[in-house]
Formats: C-alpha cells, structure tokens, sequence
C-alpha cells in the first residue's frame, strides 16, 4: 500500500491523531497493512508479536481455547481497535488468540521502531493509556453484568453494545461469550422478543428502548 494511503488511515486513528504530517511520514514509514481471510488467525496465545496491531477494516474476535481445543469467544473489535497492546508492549505472550470474524485488514507497526521514535511522545503515550483504561472500564462493566444481573439483562446489555458491529453470529457464540449455555439464551431470547424488548435485524438483534 502507498504512504499517502497509509498516512490517511493513520489519521483515521485515535491514537495518531495529534501527529503532525513530519510525523505521519516517519511512522507510515515503519507500517504494512496485512490482509486476513474469515475464520483466519491473526495470532495465537502464548507468541509475542514483533507489531503494533490495529483493526483497520472487519471485525476481530478474540477466543480462549478449553480443555478440550474448543474456542470460546471472548470479545470482538472493530476498526481503529489496537489488539492486545499490554502483551505487545511489554513483549509478553499473548494471553488469547485472534481469529477474523470477517475478512480483515490489519495495520502492523514494527515496534521497536515504534518504540525508538515514538513511544515517548507524549500524545502517543496518552492515548495508549486511555486505550488501556477504556479496556480496563469494559472489564470492570462485564464483571459487574456477569456477577449482579439476570440473563436477559446480559443479553441485552451485551446488544447494545454491539449493535454496530453487524456480528451475524450463531446463538451458540452469544452464549458462550455470555457465560451460559445455548438452551439458556434461546428461551431468554424468546422472553425478550414476546416482551417486545429485542427485535431481529438483517445482521443482528436491535434493542428496543
């Protein structure tokens, strides 16, 4: 891909987005975009990542494997989403895998490069943190839903959440990401419709307010 398209989805990036254009050069410098198929890794727990990762278009899911090889769904990002930055900035193993749930783009930004110029820039640094802490907040809200709500509250709360996402995912997904069993979100789901507070879009379920 050419700088000047690189550089444009950089500034489509929170992260990047008080960079000056001197600064957008140099950084588009030390960047690829790497193409990813449906169902395809991206990386797998336990590597370390010799990149910076950053969703640029689709949709990523991030997936713990059972006992038995099983994946379990953990969460999904969109675009501009970093993945994984604690592990990738500390050079730590991953401590989940990443699969498309779409066909996916990716921007890898080779990170000791990304280190040497640009991790002590103060904007930068500042909007890592705020990455971190927005995933530590998300952390905390899911804890609060798993521990201190019903089912259909789950269900719902995990809807509106994603209601942009266009997941198309199967019942099964839901419910596994949701900590319950299938038979379980299937007749909660069924409760919400009859109560007339979830709906059935093309891609996914719409919460009614």
């Amino acid at each position: 891909m050419k700088t000047a398209a690189i550089i444009q989805i950089l500034k489509e990036i929170s992260l990047f987005k008080l960079l000056d254009e001197n600064r957008l050069h140099e950084l588009a410098s030390i960047c690829k975009i790497k193409e990813y198929m449906i169902e395809s890794e991206i990386f797998l727990e336990g590597n370390i990542s010799d990149s910076l990762l950053i969703v640029v278009e689709g949709i990523v899911k991030i997936c713990k494997h059972n006992d038995k090889g099983d994946k379990i769904n953990m969460g999904f990002f969109k675009p501009h989403s970093l993945l994984a930055e604690a592990a990738i900035i500390r050079q730590t193993p991953f401590p989940s895998s990443a699969y498309c749930h779409t066909n996916v783009k990716i921007l890898h930004i080779e990170i000791q490069a990304f280190f040497d110029g640009f991790i002590k820039d103060s904007n930068v640094s500042y909007m890592i943190i705020q990455s971190l802490l927005e995933k530590i907040q998300i952390l905390q809200t899911n804890i609060h839903i798993n521990i201190s709500t019903t089912a259909k509250d789950k269900i719902l709360a995990f809807y509106r959440k994603n209601k942009e996402l266009k997941l198309e995912m199967k019942n099964y997904e839901v419910a596994s990401l949701l900590g319950m069993n299938a038979a379980t979100f299937s007749r909660n789901m069924s409760k919400l419709g009859k109560e007339g507070k979830i709906k059935k879009t093309h891609f996914n379920y719409e919460v009614i307010e």
